[in-house]
């Protein structure tokens, strides 16, 4: 994908300022790439792999990238338009955390797509957290508020996933969840039941993310609005990656959720038609998956429940 020329025709036929245009390829390239969730679990030579990565803005062929890609993509699509853009390092991390700053006449702006996950918030249509001004600034939130507008009243998308996925839909879904629940009387049990289908069924048919760390940064999202993780009950997703895959390329999430005295249950997050589906899986596949996948951090954990329920011992 030629995203050099993609960006150049749209933007200089564009009467876009330049606080607009810096907006906007913010907002292009938050939509258009994906956090590469490997590098979070990969050894060493793979991770320096995956922050290394370099991206030809003329014939971009890997769309999954990591914080140091991404700056560099954002600072050769700025200098496309005259717009003198630097990456900074935070030495606090092993690798170090790269984002973007912006010296552009009156502003001194921060661009940081990864570290708040403004590249899922984006395609979520959320507010983005790490697009900021680093200086007091008193106009920039009405700036900001004016390039959204002017940016959105311009591109036109064929499916308007805002008016479906926003945070005011997601929350008037779980109100009204809420009230049928207290209506019909339903248990503690019955209702909570009833908000993890819903759950399930939005991640299901979000069928415009076919990458790993979008659809679960968005069930996560899911998770927390709907107050998931209260009052003794556990939801608990984990990566598993397959185990004679050394790229891990292949990537599963198995979900246990444990509520009271209940038997876990489990369900399965997988790829399907290029789209990430998910699925209820029985104890025994669960162990199948146990035996082909891994993730060093929870395996065991996962593995315990599993044949306990079996009665096996490990």
């Amino acid at each position: 994908m030629n995203i050099h020329d993609d960006l150049v025709g749209f933007l200089e036929t564009s009467d876009f300022d330049d606080f607009t245009k810096i907006r906007y390829i913010y907002l292009y390239v938050c939509d258009l790439f994906s956090y590469d969730v490997r590098f979070m679990y990969g050894d060493r030579s793979l991770k320096s792999d995956i922050y290394n990565k370099k991206v030809d803005i003329k014939n971009v062929e890997d769309f999954e990238i990591a914080c140091y890609t991404y700056a560099h993509v954002l600072v050769d699509l700025l200098a496309l338009f005259n717009i003198n853009a630097e990456i900074v390092r935070d030495s606090s991390y092993e690798f170090q955390h790269a984002y973007v700053v912006v010296k552009h006449k009156d502003k001194v702006l921060k661009l940081d797509p990864t570290i708040k996950h403004d590249t899922t918030r984006v395609k979520m249509h959320s507010p983005t957290l790490d697009f900021e001004t680093l200086v007091d600034d008193p106009i920039f939130s009405d700036q900001l508020a004016d390039a959204d507008k002017h940016i959105s009243s311009t591109v036109k998308k064929e499916v308007d996933y805002s008016v479906l996925y926003n945070n005011k839909t997601i929350m008037k879904l779980y109100d009204v969840l809420n009230e049928s629940a207290a209506r019909r009387k339903l248990t503690a049990e019955e209702a909570f039941f009833e908000k993890i289908q819903a759950i399930i069924g939005l991640v299901n048919t979000r069928f415009d993310f076919t990458r790993y760390d979008d659809i679960d940064y968005y069930f996560s999202y899911l998770l927390k609005k709907f107050r998931i993780n209260e009052n003794g009950v556990c939801v608990r997703p984990a990566l598993f990656f397959k185990k004679d895959d050394p790229e891990m390329k292949d990537i599963i999430n198995l979900v246990l959720i444990e509520y009271g005295n209940l038997p876990p249950i489990f369900y399965i997050l997988e790829k399907v038609d290029n789209n990430y589906k998910f699925r209820s899986i029985e104890l025994k596949e669960v162990e199948e998956k146990l035996d082909q996948y891994t993730n060093w951090n929870v395996e065991y954990y996962f593995r315990n429940k599993v044949e306990k329920e079996l009665g096996k011992s490990i």
